[in-house]
């Protein structure tokens, strides 16, 4: 029985020793070194195009972060990511005449305002037929920043064809103003196509009254409403990936292959100038699966006098981490030209955030095909807190990847012939400790019933 007890517990110590290994740094593929912005004790780094290349596991479970002895640090992964909610908010209108040669502030206004500053009666004098109109949009109730507006306006000519430049101004007072920005706005018509501009961004900020001015030559269509795209918060920065050589597909499709786990959630197609087609983005993790349509929409190029404009961005659903995308080109499949397109795909990167105990200089190892997910260390309790505005707050420091190296390289990206004989191996040793245990079981049991007779 001794000799059946010491050998259960070795069976049960290899195990557990298989089990409990730790991937060591110089096992990994790549690694690269992080540089820490001030001291602290906990930070964040936007991961890298190179590390998004470089894990094996969809869930950048194959990284680790070590100290100077060689110790791993308590880490893991946060996504500020996901782009902020917008919100549409219609804004009160009010036209205002614009003397010829003049602004709209040239004329008197009688301005009447209610609680928080709202614009609750504006009058002028009667305008003559030489004036023109400008607009004044109350943003006063809005809490939120103004990423950009959209325009909604009457019948053009001819037949709803115009093209246009709206100068946008702000104002504290509907007195002193300043200019924020300008923006193209279109209603086109080309045999079965349609292009329609509505929408102008500009710099996230705050305002209370906005002035809205054709530029000349104005447009003879007349503003009818003006919606705010409010952001509760800065969007953070995306990075982007550029793809080409697509493979045809089909006609009008062009098949692409991303190389990394990338949390996709935006497509941008460079364009020749005077282009305009309908497109779709599709993508699927491998060959052989179904297609899924992430978004679509129509993309341009234009020019007009002297004003170029352009929409080529297209906002996917929901994000991806597929490896291969399909560009759709619907109705004329030469609405890009004869060249063939580039794909650029766009992400929010997900954030490292790691305790830094030990001593510098820290480094992030990456890339271990046979490597588990790193263990919960409760740092996302870390990033939580860091959004307090109290003394529980927890501050997170800023920090960058250096140049990665190559450590095992590629080796260690792919799974070696004999790693299933380990696991096979593995689950042969739990099986002999459980059946070895069992059999110590059974044995105890016939002396306790021995003994008792």
């Amino acid at each position: 029985m001794k000799r059946s007890t010491a050998l259960s517990i070795i069976f049960i110590g290899l195990a557990g020793s298989v089990l409990a290994d730790e991937p060591r740094r110089e096992d990994f593929a790549y690694e690269a070194p992080i540089a820490l912005s001030e001291p602290g004790g906990v930070y964040r780094a936007p991961l890298t195009a190179h590390a998004y290349r470089g894990v094996t596991r969809e869930d950048l479970g194959d990284l680790r972060v070590y100290n100077k002895a060689g110790e791993i640090v308590p880490h893991g992964i946060s996504r500020p990511g996901a782009a902020p909610g917008k919100k549409l908010t219609e804004l009160p209108v009010f036209p205002v005449p614009v003397p010829a040669g003049g602004v709209a502030g040239d004329v008197s206004m009688f301005v009447a305002t209610g609680k928080g500053g709202s614009v609750i009666a504006l009058k002028t004098g009667a305008p003559s037929r030489s004036e023109r109109w400008a607009y004044i949009a109350d943003a006063s109730q809005t809490e939120d920043p103004l990423a950009a507006l959209e325009i909604s306006w009457g019948e053009a000519i001819p037949e709803g064809r115009f093209i246009g430049t709206l100068v946008i101004e702000v104002s504290d007072d509907l007195k002193n103003w300043r200019t924020i920005g300008q923006g193209a706005l279109a209603s086109l018509h080309r045999d079965d196509q349609v292009l329609v501009q509505k929408r102008i961004e500009i710099a996230p900020q705050r305002v209370k009254y906005l002035r809205l001015t054709w530029a000349d030559p104005q447009p003879k269509v007349s503003i009818t409403g003006v919606k705010a795209e409010l952001r509760p918060q800065a969007e953070p920065a995306r990075d982007w990936s550029a793809l080409t050589g697509g493979k045809e597909e089909g006609v009008g499709e062009y098949r692409f292959e991303l190389h990394g786990r990338m949390p996709i959630d935006r497509a941008r197609i460079p364009l020749p100038m005077n282009s305009v087609a309908r497109v779709a983005v599709l993508s699927r993790d491998r060959a052989g699966d179904p297609w899924v349509l992430r978004g679509q929409k129509t993309v341009f190029a234009v020019q007009s006098a002297e004003r170029e404009l352009s929409d080529n961005e297209i906002p996917l659903w929901t994000s991806s981490s597929d490896r291969q995308w399909l560009l759709r080109l619907e109705g004329r499949v030469n609405g890009l030209g004869s060249t063939a397109p580039v794909l650029e795909l766009g992400w929010i990167p997900h954030e490292l955030v790691f305790v830094a105990r030990g001593s510098a200089p820290f480094t992030l190892a990456y890339g271990h095909a046979r490597v588990a997910a790193a263990g919960n260390y409760g740092v996302d309790e870390l990033v939580r807190r860091s959004k307090r505005e109290n003394t529980e707050r927890v501050d997170i420091r800023a920090a960058t990847f250096g140049t990665p190296d190559a450590v095992r390289g590629e080796a260690a990206r792919t799974r070696p012939w004999y790693a299933e004989w380990r696991q096979w191996l593995l689950w042969a040793v739990l099986v002999a400790g459980v059946g070895i245990l069992a059999l110590l079981a059974v044995r105890l049991s016939r002396q306790i019933g021995q003994s008792s007779e």
